[in-house]
């Protein structure tokens, strides 16, 4: 499988995550450390799917807003693009002071691309409660 150009995203996004390691939370983040780490040696292996699932039970565990923008990549790349248009919005959102504007303008082209290939729809209904 050839996908270098998201390798080296990942890659370069996947080194910079700290998992915290508070006291109280220690087992929580050593778990997500581990998720992480197998979710590294998965992408690194070619099995994208496992890398997503890894990166999802790690984020889980410990909440990084740097873990969904892999998890959009990797999304993307696999053609869920649904998906990877919510990955990529949580990702601007919740690391909202913290995402360079490199990163924001990359990833802004990225919805950009995404919103051409799914459709969004709104449904309004007057019955308190409706889902």
């Amino acid at each position: 499988m050839r996908h270098s150009t998201l390798a080296v995203a990942i890659a370069l996004a996947l080194t910079s995550i700290a998992l915290p390691t508070l006291a109280a939370d220690r087992s929580t983040a050593e778990e997500a450390k581990k998720h992480f780490q197998r979710g590294r040696e998965l992408y690194d292996d070619g099995d994208l799917a496992g890398a997503l699932k890894e990166l999802e039970r790690s984020y889980a565990g410990v909440p990084n807003f740097k873990l969904l923008y892999n998890i959009g990549q990797i999304q993307a790349h696999q053609q869920d693009y649904t998906s990877a248009l919510k990955s990529f919005r949580r990702f601007l959102t919740e690391g909202a002071g913290e995402v360079t504007e490199g990163r924001r303008a990359e990833v802004l082209k990225e919805i950009d691309k995404l919103r051409t290939r799914v459709a969004e729809l709104t449904i309004t209904v007057s019955v308190d409660g409706a889902e």
